[in-house]
């Protein structure tokens, strides 16, 4: 081999500065761009299974209403002597003899995910119900969305239900203004649509 040719095969193998800069800056970037969603990703994860999980309570309360022939509901805790439950927990119940008693286990929203109430844009919880959550005649307030006996809401035109994630402090639960949010739309008569973060929506 021609000490030449061994140059010229070295030479075309070999980066230059501007190159190694050039792809350094890019991992830089990336890098960035991955960091941010990683750190936001906790959240949106979590949003997502809480939005799942409105949409599978809400899908429980319709059927209980159309199969039992009776009035039943969709309600969320809005309790805040205890902020275990407090716009998380969410609960299917049924009216019997005048009193609303929760006919599952019901579930918790991950996290620190919320419900929001009706003043910042959930318009589908239009009442307030004293509901028997636990055994017993104790009760507790909370937001409900109401399903008559044929399965269809109460609210006429149907509305929205919102999700986000809340800020914990002495006071209870807040919201920062910028937090993201999640939701979903409800027809009168059970079509749900799931709704992505609205910027300005509150």
């Amino acid at each position: 081999m021609s000490p030449s040719r061994s140059f010229t095969s070295r030479a075309t193998r070999a980066f230059t500065l501007i190159e190694i800069l050039v792809v350094m800056g890019i991992m830089a970037v990336v890098a960035t761009i991955v960091g941010v969603g990683l750190s936001r990703g906790g959240e949106g994860a979590a949003l997502t299974a809480g939005q799942s999980l409105l949409v599978s309570q809400l899908n429980a309360a319709r059927a209980q209403a159309a199969l039992g022939a009776s009035r039943s509901a969709l309600v969320v805790a809005a309790d805040a002597s205890d902020l275990t439950r407090d716009h998380r927990f969410l609960v299917v119940a049924i009216e019997a003899a005048g009193i609303w008693r929760a006919v599952s286990d019901g579930t918790t929203l991950p996290n620190s995910v919320l419900v929001r109430g009706l003043s910042e844009g959930s318009t589908l919880l239009t009442q307030t119900l004293a509901v028997a959550l636990d055994p017993g005649d104790t009760t507790t307030t909370c937001s409900a969305v109401v399903f008559e006996a044929e399965g269809r809401i109460s609210t006429v035109g149907g509305g929205v239900i919102w999700l986000s994630v809340g800020i914990r402090n002495e006071d209870g639960w807040s919201f920062s203004p910028d937090a993201p949010s999640r939701g979903i739309s409800m027809s009168r008569y059970g079509a749900i649509t799931p709704l992505d973060d609205w910027e300005g929506v509150f």
